[in-house]
C-alpha cells in the first residue's frame, strides 16, 4: 500500500469511527454523500458503497435520490446484499418500486433469489413512508405549485404577444408573492422547509402542472423550490431568506439552499455576493466558494463541473443505446 492510499484510509477510519454526529446535523450527512459521489467519479464504487452504508445507518431519515445511487453502485459491483438493502431502506423515505422497471441497472434486481422476498416486504415498508410524511402539507405543496404556475403557464403560452405577457407577468408576480408572504412563510417559521422530509415525493398524477417527469426526477425538479426560486427572481427588496439550519435539521438539500442564494444575487441584491457560485452567477471567488460550499456539505465548484460534464457525456451515451450508467442527479447522469 503507497503512503497517499494509507493517509486517505487512517483519515476515513478516524471520520467514520467517531461517534454519531447526531441526527440533527445533516451537513454531516451530504459531506458523506460528496465523498460517496466523488469515490463514483473516480470508479472506486465498493469504497462509495461503504460509505453510503455509514450515511445511511448513521441517520433516521435519508433522501431517496441518494439511495437510488446507493442502489445502482451496489448492482454495478454485484454487491445484491448491499443493493437490496439500500431499497428496503429507500422504500420507507419513498422509493417507488417503479423505479426498477425503468432502470437499465435497478432492472437487475428482479432476477435475484431474493426479489420476491422483497415483493412480500414492499407494501408494509410503503406503509412506514406513507405514515411518516404529512400528508396534508404534501397537498398544501401541490396547491401552492399549481397556483404558482397558473400565471407562469399563460407568460409560456403568449411569449411573444406584447398585449397577453406584461399583463400576465405582472399577475404572475402579484399571485406567487402574495401566495409565498401570506401562505407560505408562515408554514417555513412554524415547520420549517418544506422539502422531501416533510412533503415525501410528489409524482406527476398529484398536480395539475406538472411536465411528464419520472417519479424521481420530481425530486430534483422540486415543486417548492420552483415556487421559491419564482418568488426570488421578481426582485423583492426584502425577501425571505432561509438560514443554514435547515440545511442542518434536513429539511433543505445543500444544492437547493445554495441556489437560492445564487437567486438572490442574480434578482435582489448584485452586491451581495454568490458566495457558494451555484448556478446564476457573474463573478465568483473559487477559493472562497469551496471553502462555503464545504460549510454546507456541498461538493467543491471542481468536482461540481466534472458531474456536470460527465452528464453531458452521459447524454450523448444514451443516444447511442448506452444506459448503464450511475446517476448523480446531473443532465443525463
Amino acid at each position: 500500500m503507497n503512503l497517499g492510499n494509507y493517509i486517505y484510509k487512517v483519515i476515513l477510519f478516524i471520520t467514520f469511527c467517531i461517534p454519531v454526529y447526531g441526527n440533527d446535523n445533516y451537513i454531516h450527512y451530504h459531506k458523506l454523500i460528496i465523498k460517496a459521489e466523488s469515490n463514483i467519479l473516480d470508479s472506486n464504487y465498493r469504497e462509495a458503497v461503504n460509505i453510503y452504508k455509514i450515511a445511511f445507518n448513521r441517520y433516521n431519515y435519508v433522501f431517496v435520490q441518494n439511495v437510488y445511487t446507493a442502489i445502482q453502485t451496489a448492482i454495478v459491483i454485484n454487491d445484491y446484499n448491499s443493493a437490496f438493502n439500500f431499497l428496503e431502506k429507500g422504500v420507507k423515505f419513498g422509493f417507488d418500486i417503479q423505479e426498477i422497471y425503468h432502470d437499465s441497472l435497478l432492472i437487475k434486481l428482479i432476477k435475484c433469489n431474493y426479489w420476491n422476498i422483497f415483493l412480500d416486504k414492499y407494501d408494509s415498508l410503503k406503509n412506514i413512508y406513507l405514515k411518516n410524511i404529512d400528508q396534508y402539507l404534501q397537498k398544501q405543496v401541490i396547491k401552492f405549485y399549481n397556483e404558482d404556475m397558473r400565471y407562469r403557464n399563460l407568460c409560456e403560452e403568449y411569449p411573444r404577444n406584447i398585449l397577453f405577457l406584461p399583463i400576465n407577468r405582472i399577475r404572475w408576480k402579484k399571485s406567487t408573492t402574495k401566495l409565498v408572504k401570506q401562505k407560505i412563510i408562515p408554514i417555513i417559521e412554524k415547520q420549517g422547509y418544506l422539502g422531501q422530509k416533510f412533503v415525501g415525493i410528489i409524482t406527476d398524477s398529484m398536480c395539475i402542472h406538472c411536465t411528464k417527469y419520472k417519479n424521481l426526477s420530481n425530486v430534483i425538479n422540486d415543486k417548492f423550490r420552483t415556487v421559491i426560486l419564482h418568488y426570488y427572481s421578481f426582485k423583492h427588496k426584502n425577501p425571505y431568506i432561509f438560514t443554514k439550519k435547515e440545511i442542518e435539521k434536513g429539511n433543505i438539500l445543500p444544492r437547493d439552499f445554495a441556489m437560492f442564494n445564487s437567486y438572490i444575487h442574480s434578482y435582489v441584491n448584485k452586491k451581495q455576493q454568490n458566495i457558494y457560485g451555484q448556478g446564476l452567477s457573474s463573478k465568483i471567488d473559487t477559493v472562497q466558494a469551496n471553502k462555503k460550499r464545504l460549510e454546507i456539505g456541498l461538493e467543491t465548484l471542481q468536482e461540481l463541473d466534472k458531474k456536470r460534464k460527465r452528464g453531458l457525456k452521459i447524454c450523448e451515451e444514451m443516444n447511442k443505446g448506452n444506459y448503464f450508467h450511475i446517476k448523480l442527479w446531473y443532465w443525463c447522469g
